[in-house]
């Protein structure tokens, strides 16, 4: 089965199958999910999933950790 995870504008910005966390559009594996918290590929706690996995506060000012997953450069 597979989640979305969207942000507060209502954008899917990545889904989540068996735990992993993937990246929109790309389907780059970026995170992993755990009892509704976000750890990033190195164990790290980026950040919180709320209401049908609604990334908790804005992802252009959300946490670093997050942002960076979303958007590397």
């Amino acid at each position: 089965m597979t989640d979305f995870i969207y942000d507060e504008h209502g954008e899917c910005v990545a889904r989540i199958k068996n735990g992993d966390v993937l990246r929109e559009p790309d389907g780059q594996k970026i995170a992993e999910t755990r009892e509704g918290k976000l750890y990033s590929p190195e164990g790290h706690l980026i950040g919180y999933l709320r209401n049908a996995h609604v990334v908790h506060g804005d992802i252009s000012v959300g946490p670093e950790g997050w942002r960076n997953l979303l958007n590397p450069e």
